[in-house]
């Protein structure tokens, strides 16, 4: 049997891990990066980075978080959200849509120079 929190722990969870995001002076960041771990994006999230609800934060996408010149050419296999100070809140895999990454993009490909832009993402803490 798989281990299981009911709701009011799971929303425990996700309000520490929105608080860890958004606990600093400034915005937290979404890092993408290659399977090696080279740096190929940075997305400055808002502040606060979102809301939570039944326990999942829910990514505040208005404005449109967004990083306007990638930072090097890749395909993006891993990721990590920190807090402003650059600590990691946490981290996971990238796939495509349907691929089961932790975090799924239309394209994983990163082109140095072009936009990156987070258009919707949740972290769900375990049902």
């Amino acid at each position: 049997m798989a281990i299981s929190h009911p709701t009011p722990i799971r929303t425990g969870l996700a309000t520490n891990i929105l608080n860890a995001i958004d606990g600093g002076s400034g915005p937290g960041t979404l890092e993408i990066k290659n399977s090696g771990s080279t740096v190929l994006s940075v997305i400055t999230l808002n502040k606060p980075c979102g809301t939570i609800s039944n326990g999942t934060l829910t990514y505040d996408v208005d404005p449109l978080p967004r990083d306007p010149l990638g930072d090097a050419n890749g395909t993006a296999a891993l990721f990590s959200v920190k807090d402003s100070a650059g600590a990691e809140v946490y981290s996971g895999t990238i796939s495509a849509v349907g691929g089961g990454g932790d975090l799924e993009m239309v394209s994983t490909t990163i082109v140095q120079g072009l936009p990156v832009e987070l258009t919707s993402a949740s972290y769900s803490a375990s049902p």
